[in-house]
């Protein structure tokens, strides 16, 4: 009886897998999904970079510069006040050469704590692209929910080495993120009265037009 019960339990549990697989409507066995994500990832005969690895570069770039200049200016204050406590003691041959001391220190500082931050942010947004880019081109579709999946792993996979309390609370950041965006998407949506789906092909077609 209870052989049986867990047999039943194992079908149930792949009807279910079946189901939700059948939900994210992924390829099953013809290989297509996964040459493109292939051809995606690399220039193959046609020697141009895809759509979606340039909009991958531009995010990182983008979140890169964005971070660094946010955490950058945010530590220039604190820094201002720091140099002026170590150095109060300080004698310098001139106000120039403190001054200089100080727009060096301050240089330093915002390179050094805003490329940390920009570095991660360009981190994390290549990971969230580059996951949506996959699922997108794996389906030959894009759907609203490869943003949640991909804010969410990018999220937990992005703190994953703190351990696994930090990793699942980077996740539903991740999540809430996914969640701004798409916010943000459905308002040029309903404008240009196309689905999600339509819209990136339209782009993707667009960009290899203008390259070619």
């Amino acid at each position: 009886m209870a052989v049986q019960q867990r047999e039943n339990n194992a079908g149930a549990n792949d009807c279910r897998l079946t189901q939700w697989l059948t939900f994210l409507k992924f390829a099953k066995t013809d290989g297509e999904g996964w040459t493109r994500v292939t051809d995606m990832l690399t220039k193959r005969d046609r020697q141009l970079e895809s759509f979606e690895v340039k909009m991958m570069k531009k995010a990182s770039l983008g979140s890169f510069i964005v971070g660094t200049l946010i955490a950058g200016l945010r530590e220039m204050p604190w820094a201002k006040q720091r140099f002026k406590e170590q150095h109060t003691l300080s004698l310098f041959s001139s106000r120039a050469e403190a001054v200089s001391r100080l727009y060096s220190y301050m240089l330093i500082t915002f390179w050094k704590v805003g490329g940390r931050v920009g570095v991660r942010m360009a981190a994390f947004a290549f990971s969230y692209t580059f996951l949506v880019a996959c699922l997108a081109r794996y389906r030959d579709r894009l759907k609203m929910y490869d943003f949640l999946i991909g804010g969410t792993v990018a999220g937990a996979v992005y703190r994953l080495p703190r351990g696994l309390r930090a990793s699942f609370a980077a996740s539903i950041l991740g999540l809430a993120f996914s969640g701004i965006n798409i916010l943000c998407i459905y308002p040029l949506l309903f404008m240009t009265k196309m689905s999600l789906d339509e819209w990136y092909k339209y782009i993707r077609e667009e960009h290899y037009r203008q390259e070619l």
